[in-house]
Parts: C-alpha cells; sequence; structure tokens
C-alpha cells in the first residue's frame, strides 16, 4: 500500500510533467501552425495512441477527484478558514511605523513692538490703540509675542482668546511662549500631547479632531476598511502617534565597547536583511536553527548554516542584554 508521502510525491511529479507538456502545446498556438518537420513525427501511430491512453486516464482522474476527493477538501477547507478566522496572531497596527514628527526646540523670535510701529509709520499706515466700544475689557497685560501694551489687545472671541493689534498673533492665559515649543503632529501641525509615561519610552498623540490623518482613519473605519488599524487591544488606532525612547547614545556607545559577542554585526557576510529574516524565524516563530536555515535556503535563496542562525541570535541578545543592564 502506497504511503501518504508516496503519492503525494506522485502528484507533484504528474503536476510538473503536465505543466512541461502544455509549454510544447504553447508553441504551437504561438506560432499558429504545426511545422512540416514535426508533423511527421506527430501522425506516428505511437504518439496518436499515447495521447488517447493518457486522455482515457486523465478523463478517469477527474471524475475520481469529483465524486470522491472535491467534497472532502471542500470541507476540510471551509475549517480551515474557520480556523484562520480565530487566529489569535497581533495584528499589525502595533508594529505600524507612523512617519517622523516635527520638532520646535527654539522659542520664536521674539518681535519688537517699537520696530512694527516704525515700521508700519514709514508705510503710511500707522497702528493705533483699539478703539473700544466698553469698558468691560480688564486684561491689563502685555502681548506675550511683541510686548505691547493691553492698549493695543481687544477680546478676539468673547472666550478668552485675545489678539494683539500690533503683530496680528492670538494668545489666552493659558498659554504662553512655551507652547510654541515641542513635538508637533507633521499632518495639522497641532503640538502632541503625552499621553503615557512607559518605562522605556513616552507616548505622544495628536489631539485634534480636524487632523487629516484622524479624519482618512475615521473615515476608513467607518466604511470597514480599517482593519490594519486594529491593534492587539482590539481598538482601532485612528490618531497619530509618536514615541520617544528613553535612552541616550553616548550610553549605549559605551555599553557597546564593553559587549563581547561571537560575531560582529557590522561586518557580517549577508545584508541587515537576511538578519532580520534569521531572527524573525528563529525568535519570533520559534523555529530551530537548522529549520530556519532551511527556509532561508530553499524559499529565499541565501545558503546559511544554522550556526550563524545560531551566532546572530546570541549576538543581538549578549547586545539587549547589556543595554538594558545599563
Amino acid at each position: 500500500m502506497n504511503t501518504i508521502t508516496h503519492i503525494l510525491n506522485n502528484l507533484n511529479s504528474f503536476s510538473k510533467s503536465n505543466f512541461k507538456f502544455s509549454k510544447y502545446i504553447d508553441f504551437f498556438q504561438l506560432i499558429k501552425s504545426i511545422p512540416h518537420s514535426v508533423e511527421y513525427h506527430l501522425n506516428s501511430s505511437d504518439f496518436i495512441y499515447h495521447l488517447e491512453q493518457v486522455t482515457i486516464h486523465l478523463d478517469w482522474m477527474i471524475d475520481f477527484f469529483d465524486k470522491y476527493i472535491n467534497p472532502t477538501l471542500k470541507k476540510e477547507f471551509k475549517k480551515l478558514k474557520k480556523s484562520n478566522k480565530n487566529d489569535h496572531t497581533i495584528p499589525y497596527a502595533d508594529f505600524k511605523i507612523d512617519e517622523p514628527p516635527v520638532f520646535k526646540k527654539e522659542a520664536p523670535v521674539q518681535l519688537s513692538f517699537e520696530d512694527i510701529l516704525r515700521n508700519a509709520l514709514k508705510d503710511g499706515r500707522p497702528i493705533k490703540p483699539v478703539n473700544r466700544r466698553n469698558n468691560n475689557f480688564d486684561f491689563k497685560g502685555v502681548c506675550p509675542f511683541c510686548g505691547a501694551p493691553h492698549e493695543y489687545i481687544y477680546d478676539n472671541n468673547g472666550r478668552g482668546q485675545f489678539m494683539c493689534k500690533v503683530c496680528c498673533q492670538t494668545f489666552s492665559l493659558k498659554i504662553s511662549l512655551s507652547g510654541e515649543t515641542g513635538i508637533f503632529c507633521p499632518h495639522c501641525g497641532k503640538k502632541l500631547d503625552m499621553k503615557h509615561d512607559r518605562q522605556g519610552y513616552l507616548v505622544f498623540v495628536c489631539p485634534s479632531m480636524k487632523c487629516p490623518y484622524y479624519i482618512k482613519n475615521k473615515k476608513l473605519v467607518d466604511e470597514g476598511k480599517g482593519e490594519h488599524l486594529l491593534t492587539s487591544s482590539n481598538q482601532y488606532r485612528l490618531r497619530y502617534h509618536y514615541r520617544d525612547f528613553k535612552f541616550n547614545l553616548d550610553n549605549l556607545k559605551k555599553a557597546e565597547e564593553n559587549i563581547t559577542t561571537p560575531i560582529n554585526l557590522s561586518r557580517i557576510h549577508f545584508d541587515h536583511r537576511i538578519l532580520g529574516l534569521a531572527l524573525t524565524y528563529y525568535v519570533n516563530y520559534g523555529l530551530s536553527s537548522r529549520k530556519t536555515a532551511l527556509i532561508i535556503r530553499e524559499v529565499h535563496g541565501f545558503k546559511i548554516s544554522h550556526q550563524t542562525v545560531i551566532n546572530y541570535a546570541t549576538t543581538v541578545d549578549g547586545r539587549i542584554k547589556t543595554v538594558q543592564g545599563k
């Protein structure tokens, strides 16, 4: 009795032979004729006999599969689809990398109230104090941008926002120049809010409801096209996120000097893409070093030994432990 492996090998061999035979038929279709030098061989009794036998056997196999094999395969395929729906693999939204934010580390240049008045006077457009209709305006401070006195400042919206008539900047009592420095969203320019203080990093999020990034993702979710935004916590990541990691480059350089590893990752024979593949199969998927080397060789076409896979993992593990220890 044939084993399952033997049957699968025969089916695989049949598939390859059928593919090779179909290539010869394609040649005739491309030239749209049969050359006279070939026609003699195709008209031979041996070829016609074997062709008829192959057709008969192939028809029998098709009927056999339709009657006994296909119904079972369809049931198994339905079970496989159901099991895939229950797969608890971490969604890719957790690993999604957004574009970098905009950093503003310096406060804006302080404008000069006197210079603005002097330039406006030269242009023939002198700036006069605000002509107030009532005396309910009780702001007695100065403009935080140019230093204009309260005579040049008026209530802009009736809800605590003021505007300077000299430099045309808006401000409120709750916002100072420090609000102009920090980390800003690259999509809408809004300053990011710090939402979480993790052990190894800070999480900043764009709070704007009018951010194009947020509006686009919300529309995708509403249309049922936001599967790629779903995270492992079963929530949709709609807003722009930025992580500020808590490490010092000088400490990393010092730690690197004391690391003793089997190999130097900056001088490996393969590029860092192969290094990533080896770590993915060996660490993330928990495959053995020999299976990892086999997959990289047969699937990706790079000849690598199982010991090299172990050396890669040991080297990266040593670096991670050393940095964490620091």
